[in-house]
């Protein structure tokens, strides 16, 4: 089988941005509270947003309203608990669920394997209300807790176990409900060469539901040379995708089915190997987590007129050469010490010429559409009005009014 996605866009017409345009809304979120990692999570609701990060006593959320202004908050998310749920340890999750209009609340403890949510009554999260806690307790420690909502149920990913990986149902009626629910559990075996992994659930995005019989989603990605050394394709990799069959009703006739293998163009997961958290170079020397090992949060699912979409991403080594593939990259992108130097650049001809390489490669790799005859076939405006391809037809515009604004220290 090939790339569906790759195939589709290979025949796809498609339209460029008009231009990169300055952000809708940009406004200071909590900051750094002393924890590694902040684990930052947020979620924008029908008046609110609301923003988590990590701090030395667990998970804090502030509330924003939606025009940025703070309105209440920080707070200890510990604070609306009890029981093991009293001493929070954090990896917060803000979740808004468009459904029902109401807020999820999460993080793990301390003491004990388990996880806290905190479903609230209302949609606006700062008038006094109930915030119904159900402390969901797991075999093992349930690490790097991924949610995802769906019209019966609330689905959870996590990093737990030695030799399977658990997905969790939680009864989403009798929570929204304020009603007790007993979670059901379910388990896959783990990919071969990582350790810390997890099947990430579906998360449904829009006011359309999914089509009738449609089962909630998990998935995770496979590089067959890493994970199936014994029977890898060279050429594919692929996405396994499970559904999941949940009746909370009579428990007994529940059942996690899969995987189905969805092939995919070949990537490598080995990002200065399959463990460890330094894949990813800075410059200084820096390394990061290249977190290689889930399709990050979130993994989307959506329905249109006709279709069902789901759309995430996942981190890859293209260099082939791992951390030295990496540094190679580095030394050969130009990077800007200084706002000043950047507006040099801009105002350069080295721009026009990276620019002329990159319609290059877009036309030869079919990302101008099946409508394109050249590599000019788009406009790309630089400042003082010079234009490389056609000038009918600019579709790129660089903007260079922010940067001499922080050259000159006016930002």
């Amino acid at each position: 089988l090939g790339d569906a996605l790759a195939d589709e866009q290979a025949r796809t017409a498609v339209n460029p941005p008009s231009a990169f345009n300055v952000p809708l809304f940009d406004v200071p979120g909590m900051g750094y509270a002393g924890i590694d990692p902040p684990d930052t999570s947020g979620d924008i609701g029908t008046t609110h947003f609301i923003q988590s990060v990590n701090s030395n006593q667990g998970a804090i959320y502030r509330i924003y309203d939606r025009s940025g202004n703070a309105v209440a908050g920080p707070f200890n998310l510990e604070g609306l608990g009890t029981g093991l749920c009293a001493n929070g340890r954090g990896d917060g999750v803000v979740m808004f669920d468009e459904l029902a209009s109401r807020w999820l609340l999460t993080e793990f403890v301390v003491a004990g394997n388990a996880l806290c949510v905190y479903v609230s009554a209302q949609a606006d999260p700062t008038v006094p209300q109930t915030w119904t806690l159900y402390q969901i307790i797991t075999p093992d420690y349930p690490d790097y807790p991924k949610y995802g909502v769906w019209p019966g149920t609330y689905l959870v990913g996590i990093n737990d176990g030695v030799n399977t990986r658990s997905v969790l149902a939680l009864d989403r009626q009798r929570m929204l409900a304020g009603q007790p629910m007993v979670a059901q559990r379910f388990t896959v075996p783990v990919l071969a060469g990582f350790s810390f992994q997890l099947l990430v659930p579906a998360d449904l995005d829009g006011s359309a539901v999914p089509p009738p019989g449609a089962k909630p989603l998990f998935a995770r990605q496979v590089d067959d040379e890493a994970h199936r050394p014994n029977e890898n394709d060279p050429t594919r990799d692929l996405i396994e995708l499970y559904e999941l069959d949940v009746d909370f009703t009579t428990p007994a006739n529940s059942a996690l089915a899969g995987p189905i293998n969805i092939s995919t163009s070949e990537f490598d997961a080995d990002l200065g190997g399959l463990t460890g958290l330094d894949g990813i170079i800075q410059p200084g020397g820096t390394q990061l987590d290249s977190v290689r090992e889930p399709i990050m949060n979130r993994f989307v699912y959506r329905v249109y007129p006709g279709i069902e979409v789901l759309a995430g991403n996942f981190a890859t080594d293209r260099s082939g050469t791992d951390l030295a593939g990496y540094d190679s990259q580095l030394k050969t992108t130009r990077l800007f010490s200084s706002a000043a130097d950047a507006v040099a650049f801009t105002q350069s001809a080295d721009v026009q010429k990276t620019m002329k390489s990159v319609a290059k490669f877009s036309f030869e790799h079919g990302l101008l559409g099946e409508g394109a005859s050249s590599e000019d076939f788009i406009g790309i405006g630089y400042p003082g009005g010079a234009v490389t391809g056609d000038k009918g037809n600019v579709k790129f515009r660089f903007d260079d009014t922010y940067m001499k604004m922080a050259a000159e220290q006016k930002l």
